[in-house]
């Protein structure tokens, strides 16, 4: 059942991909979930907000909950990474804040990554608040609020040793330290940019404020605009969602009647997570602008009291950091200053960064008969690989053809429904229980729509675009090249791949001469690229090989399972399932981490999963076709229009590829 919300999930991502409005700004992503009980708080829900959003901010993440801030840079700079392995679950306050940044202003670094911290309430951060937008004055604003534009902050290594960092605060810090520090509103009217907030109050719980700014471009502008935006799903009278994206809500159960947008220059005081009867402060921002004008002068709007003076307590002192701050024993302190940020070329020796030296990652044996990346062509047993394949998840590609399409169409449509093993699919299944959880958990193809787009084609180790490019250039050159085992011209091959190429009819080339090369032209810039099942992503600069890493979203399937490579026959099968005890229901698992008793409907009767579930997949095959569709249109687009071979074009034609691809998997 997870799998399936998570399908839904990627489904729903990709339609905002293909279309959400485009900005000429830089954005990040807030999102989050208030109420009145901590008890009514659904993880699964704020995740998926927290992953949909990412595509607002790609630099860091951060969240925050019982007054404790937690931060992902890095490896975990993106929410879906962030939260493996993550419990997110208040116990204390019914507030939980999350934020994906887009660096505007400031290094990407843990100090500067949202949401910010202020004040100590014993031991819990008295202020948290994160920030959707660039402000162009925050350097005077720190001036006229008295606000320290650089910091030291602390934190301990390793070792237990004392860190302090001497860094300059970001616009998003000095915005919200005004805000706690003078316990007062005013700035809002005042900053020269563009602004969407969250805050909370841990002396105060159960308040959630929210804001989102509205202003001229330029002084002598005729008109405002939305400087962020900002939405609400009100779940009932004292639970609701917010987030930057509206239609991201409506996959956690929004719809046009409970989402809102919020009204602008509007602070939303939100007690016990009742939106409806929100306190409601104006802003007036008819002075301020989104950008500087020529001799911009500073003009105020009135003062409007967020806080009482007993409200608050603390000094100010803030700290970004994403643990909570412990008194320790007096340590040798080592005072760093953060360096600039630069470009470092991920190169341990010369042949890491020359692909004709790229060695697979494992022996050749040790892949099981299973089609391996290496080289930028695919091989099986140390040989290029020619046919039509199928992808079968937890396993890798599988041949189901050489050239004949019906055929190998015919072995897919027979295949549904039926458990695939080691050697290959299983269609006599007298003996085994379909319905049995470690059964279905062998069965690839479950519906039409997951077979409808998994035949893939590849003519010595490149993987084709089309059908029609594969039989054209196969039947073309099996008998003088494919047949003998000759090498076909790689500029050809690269124009039907789906991916760069480089010329195996030669050993080797040098470091500034490697010639990746794809439709038929050398790679200008292409980075972080990857195919279907590949084991590595790469990076390409001016036709040479500029970075290599390992694809760490792709490890557990390369190779094939565990599981997969100790079931070589319907007998090994049989026992599997009748020594391992049957696993609960997944979805019924589902429903009791949602802290939900679904037991028993309204008349008490059971809840027929079986029925729930064949909703789901039905949901799945009407909605995945126009997906792919469309991303097969977008890229046949995107490749007529690329005409100058432009290297960020490029980028996103790949990207396209394996969204489609992995949708394809996740469908399967």
């Amino acid at each position: 059942m997870i799998k399936i919300i998570l399908i839904l999930l990627l489904i729903h991502y990709i339609g905002l991909y293909l279309f959400k409005p485009k900005h000429n700004i830089l954005s990040c992503g807030l999102f989050g979930w208030t109420g009145k009980d901590v008890k009514k708080f659904n993880k699964d829900k704020f995740d998926k907000l927290g992953i949909l959003n990412v595509e607002r901010g790609k630099s860091s993440c951060g969240i925050s909950f019982d007054g404790d801030i937690q931060i992902g840079i890095d490896s975990e700079k993106h929410y879906y990474d962030f939260i493996i392995e993550r419990e997110i679950k208040p116990k204390r306050f019914p507030v939980v804040i999350g934020h994906t940044r887009q660096s505007s202003v400031g290094l990407v670094n843990v100090f500067n990554a949202h949401p910010f911290g202020f004040g100590d309430n014993d031991g819990d951060y008295i202020f948290i608040g994160a920030h959707n937008g660039t402000l162009k004055n925050h350097k005077d604003l720190a001036k006229t609020y008295e606000i320290e534009e650089s910091i030291e902050s602390h934190h301990y290594d390793k070792d237990n040793k004392e860190i302090v960092v001497k860094r300059d605060k970001i616009d998003s810090e000095i915005l919200l330290e005004i805000i706690y520090k003078h316990r007062n509103f005013k700035v809002l009217s005042e900053y020269i940019g563009g602004a969407a907030l969250v805050f909370t109050d841990t002396t105060n719980p159960n308040v959630l404020y929210l804001f989102k700014g509205k202003s001229k471009d330029y002084q002598y502008s005729n008109f405002e605009t939305t400087e962020r935006p900002l939405f609400v799903y009100v779940e009932n009278k004292n639970s609701m969602y917010f987030s930057s994206l509206e239609d991201s809500l409506k996959t956690i159960g929004g719809n046009d009647d409970n989402i809102t947008d919020i009204d602008s220059n509007t602070i939303y005081k939100i007690t016990d997570g009742d939106f409806n009867n929100a306190e409601k402060i104006v802003i007036s921002r008819v002075n301020a602008t989104q950008n500087p004008s020529y001799n911009h002068t500073r003009t105020y709007g009135p003062n409007y009291s967020a806080f009482t003076e007993e409200d608050w307590c603390g000094n100010g002192q803030n700290s970004a950091f994403n643990t909570k701050k412990e008194k320790e024993e007096e340590k040798s302190t080592t005072i760093i200053t953060l360096p600039a940020a630069k470009t470092v070329k991920e190169k341990e020796t010369e042949e890491d960064l020359n692909i004709y030296y790229e060695k697979p990652l494992k022996e050749i044996k040790d892949y099981n008969n299973l089609p391996y990346f290496n080289k930028l062509r695919w091989w099986r047993n140390g040989h290029l690989i020619t046919g039509i394949y199928t992808w079968v998840n937890n396993y890798g590609f599988y041949k189901i053809g050489e050239d004949n399409f019906e055929e190998a169409r015919k072995i897919l449509e027979k295949s549904i429904g039926v458990p695939f093993i080691k050697n290959g699919f299983v269609y006599d299944t007298k003996e085994l229980d379909l319905t049995n959880s470690i059964v279905r958990s062998f069965i690839p193809f479950k519906t039409k729509t997951s077979i409808e787009y998994n035949m893939y084609y590849f003519i010595q180790g490149v993987k084709v675009l089309t059908k029609m490019d594969y039989s054209t250039t196969y039947s073309r050159y099996h008998d003088s090249h494919i047949k003998k085992g000759l090498n076909i011209s790689y500029i050809e091959l690269s124009e039907i791949g789906t991916h760069p190429v480089i010329d195996l009819s030669i050993d080797s080339k040098s470091d500034n001469n490697q010639s990746i090369t794809l439709k038929g032209k050398q790679v200008e810039k292409l980075n972080n690229f990857f195919i279907l099942g590949s084991d590595r992503e790469y990076s390409v600069e001016k036709g040479n090989l500029i970075s290599i890493k390992i694809n760490k979203h792709w490890d557990n399937v390369y190779f094939g399972s565990d599981t997969f490579k100790s079931v070589d026959s319907l007998e090994d099968l049989i026992k599997l399932t009748t020594k391992t005890e049957e696993p609960v229901n997944n979805f019924e698992i589902y429903l009791k981490e949602d802290g939900i008793d679904y037991s028993q409907n309204e008349d008490n009767s059971e809840i027929n999963t079986e029925d729930d579930l064949q909703v789901i997949n039905e949901l799945i095959e009407e909605s995945s076709n126009e997906i792919i569709f469309g991303i097969e249109d977008i890229v046949d687009n995107l490749e007529k229009l690329n005409t100058t071979d432009d290297a960020e074009v490029n980028k996103k034609i790949q990207d396209f590829k394996a969204m489609k691809d992995y949708l394809i998997t996740l469908i399967s």
